[in-house]
Formats: C-alpha cells, structure tokens, sequence
C-alpha cells in the first residue's frame, strides 16, 4: 500500500507526463540543406578560367508568407483551451496546479491559418540560374564552393551552400599532366631522318619548332612557358 508521500509523486509524474505527450513545438528555425551539381567543362576552360550559368531546384523561401508560413493578413487568435492566458489549471483530487497551456506552447495565441502557398512549411521548391566563376587551373573532380545559394532554411533559418563538382571533357589532341599540356606529333620517317621545322599548336598560337636529323620515336620537346597557366603565378 502506498504512503501519502508515494501518493503525491504519483500525481507528480502523471502531470509531468500529460504535459510532454501533448505539448506542440513551435517552429524552429533550421538551415538550409547544402546541394551538389556536376559541371563538365571544356579542356580549354577548366585551364584558362571561366564563367558558367548553372539551373539548380532548391527550396526557396515563400514570398506569400516571408517565410513564416502563416497566411497574410491573418491574425493570431486566442487559443481556446486556455482563453488566452497561457495557462491551464489541472486538479488531482484535492491538489490543484497550473501547467503552461501545450495548445499554445504558453502564449496565449496560436496561428490562425497556414499560408496558401507554402502550406505552412516556409519554403517552396523553385528553379534557380546562378552565375558561377570558375577561377583558372582547375582539373577533374575539383570541388568548388558557392556559398548561400543552397535551400533556404525553414522559417528564417540560414541558407545552404552550393557545391560544384566539375569535370573536364578531354582534348581532342591536347593531354594534361599536372601543370604541363602534352601534345603528340606525328612525324614521317623522312622527317625523323633528316630533320624539319615543324608548326604546333598551343593555347596562345602555333609555334615553329625545329626538329633535328636522327630524332628518336617518343623524344621530348620542351616549349617553355605554354603549359598551364598556375593560379597564383
């Protein structure tokens, strides 16, 4: 048999209990997801720099609501279990107590109708053209930072960011090895054997070089200067 003390826990822990199971949150501000696009870009591009335009579907926040997600020009009305104070009284046999009204989370108002467009949630899903710049001395699988043009967050949250991953599309006769283009010259065996002043192309022009008697297959010119232009230098 219970004491009177165990008694008075007992009504304790039932009023805690009631209170959580049926307590409503109010919103919370949350972030924005972060989003991921794939940007394939020419050889020529991802080594001298460029600007692209890429189309993204993010959430955007609601311009019915301003992100709130209640309907404009609609008020905050009196909550109607606790008549607007807050609080509700709970009595237990001959105790009595006030717990703070979990229609209204305690302020006496709840919102009167969710926005038309958004459905409440703040955010609606939209197409997005942003201007991206792609800095010079790129290369496959480079990940780039656009920050805040991720999802809006929800109810004033903070914005997401964006992350370009970029790929290059290969060359149709260049190569690349780190910061050296690579070129291969097809040579007859005339050529080879006796020599020849020959025209190559690089990203600033053809050049003139001269190929001397006796060049071996797979022998290495060296064009100072016409590599990759390095971001910093």
């Amino acid at each position: 048999q219970h004491s009177h003390f165990e008694k008075v826990f007992d009504i304790f822990d039932s009023f805690s209990s009631t209170r959580h199971s049926s307590s409503r949150q109010k919103p919370q501000q949350v972030r924005g997801s972060d989003l991921q696009y794939d940007l394939t870009l020419s050889f020529e591009d991802a080594i001298l720099g460029t600007t692209a335009t890429v189309e993204v579907n993010r959430l955007e926040r609601c311009n019915r609501c301003k992100g709130t997600g209640i309907e404009p020009r609609t008020y905050p009305m009196l909550c109607p279990i606790c008549l607007g104070k807050g609080r509700i009284r709970q009595s237990h046999g001959f105790l009595g107590f006030t717990q703070v009204c979990p229609n209204c989370d305690g302020t006496g108002k709840i919102a009167q109708k969710a926005c038309t467009q958004c459905r409440g949630e703040s955010r609606i899903p939209q197409k997005r053209r942003v201007s991206v710049k792609i800095p010079s001395d790129v290369s496959e699988g480079t990940n780039l930072k656009v920050a805040g043009e991720g999802d809006s967050g929800m109810y004033g949250g903070l914005t997401g960011d964006l992350y370009i991953r970029l790929h290059v599309r290969p060359h149709e006769f260049f190569g690349r090895k780190d910061n050296d283009i690579w070129y291969e010259l097809p040579l007859s065996i005339t050529q080879a054997a006796l020599g020849t002043i020959v025209e190559v192309p690089t990203f600033e022009g053809k050049v003139r070089i001269r190929v001397p008697p006796g060049t071996q297959p797979d022998r290495v010119f060296r064009l100072s200067n016409k590599g990759v232009p390095i971001s910093n230098n």
